[in-house]
C-alpha cells in the first residue's frame, strides 16, 4: 500500500491523567438585598451589595482523553476542580422606611464556587507534520512539538446570606439577637480560550509525556464582569496505542 495511504488511515487513542494549573480569575458579584418586608413603606426597594472575587493559580488533576489523527491532535480533558472562595461584608445598617427610631442592621456573608467543567484541546505538530510533508513519511521520531489552542468551561455558583438585626439604640450588632436571614443565589457558566505550545516525548513505547504552556486571554468587555487572565502550565502522560481504522 501507499506509504502515505497507510499513514492517513491509522490514529491514536489514549487514555491518561494530567495536572494542570488554573489561570488567576476575577469577577464581580452583585446581590440585591430585600429589606422591604421589614419596612411595609419602602415600597419594594432593594439594596445592592457587591463583591470582588478573585481566584488566583491553583493546581488540579484531570483524566484525558486524546484523539492523535495523522495531522492533527484532539484531546478532553475531565476536571476534577472545585474551589470555594467566602467574603463577609462590613456591618450595613438603614433606617426603615416609617420608622423613626428602629435601624436594620445587616451584614452579608458569599460563598462562591467554581468548578472547570471541562477542557476542549487542538494540537498541531510541527515537527511531524513538516516529516509528513517533506519527506512523505509519519514521524517516527519520540519526540515532537506544535501549537496548542482550546476551550475551557466554567461555572461559578454564589450563594448570599444576610443576617438582619434590628435596634432602636447604639448597640452593637454582635449583641443584636438574631432577627431574619435573607438567601439569595446565582449561577452562571462561562468559557475561556487559550493558546500556546506544547512539547511532548515518548518516554516509552506508546507512552507520551507532554508539557504544555498556554496564555489566558479573556477580559472582560460588554457589561461582562469576569476576568481571565495569566499564562499557565500543564502536565500530561497519557497511554496512545496505534490503531487502524481502515481495513485495506
Amino acid at each position: 500500500k501507499d506509504q502515505q495511504a497507510l499513514d492517513s488511515s491509522r490514529f491514536q487513542a489514549g487514555l491518561g491523567v494530567s495536572y494542570t494549573y488554573t489561570p488567576i480569575i476575577n469577577y464581580r458579584s452583585n446581590s440585591h438585598i430585600d429589606l422591604s418586608p421589614f419596612s411595609p413603606d419602602s415600597g419594594g426597594d432593594t439594596t445592592l451589595v457587591t463583591f470582588d472575587q478573585e481566584f488566583s493559580n491553583k493546581s488540579y488533576l484531570n483524566f484525558e482523553i486524546a484523539a492523535k489523527l495523522p495531522w492533527i491532535e484532539l484531546g478532553l480533558s475531565i476536571p476534577t476542580y472545585s474551589e470555594a472562595s467566602t467574603i463577609t461584608a462590613p456591618v450595613s445598617n438603614e433606617l426603615l422606611d416609617g420608622s423613626e427610631s428602629t435601624t436594620a442592621i445587616y451584614q452579608t456573608t458569599i460563598v462562591s464556587e467554581l468548578d472547570v467543567e471541562y477542557d476542549f484541546s487542538v494540537r498541531v505538530p510541527i515537527l511531524g507534520n513538516y516529516k509528513r510533508w517533506i519527506y512523505k513519511y509519519a514521524n517516527n521520531s519520540q519526540m515532537d512539538y506544535g501549537l496548542l489552542m482550546g476551550l475551557t468551561g466554567f461555572s461559578v455558583s454564589d450563594r448570599v446570606t444576610t443576617d438582619v438585626r434590628f435596634r432602636n439604640d447604639r448597640t452593637p450588632f454582635n449583641n443584636l439577637p438574631a432577627a431574619e436571614t435573607v438567601e439569595t443565589s446565582r449561577d452562571m457558566s462561562f468559557q475561556t480560550v487559550y493558546f500556546g505550545g506544547y512539547y511532548e516525548f515518548e518516554f516509552v513505547d506508546e507512552l507520551y509525556m507532554t508539557v504544555d504552556i498556554k496564555w489566558h486571554n479573556n477580559r472582560s468587555s460588554d457589561g461582562s464582569q469576569i476576568d481571565v487572565d495569566g499564562f499557565t502550565s500543564s502536565l500530561r502522560i497519557i497511554y496512545s496505542p496505534t490503531l487502524d481504522f481502515i481495513d485495506f
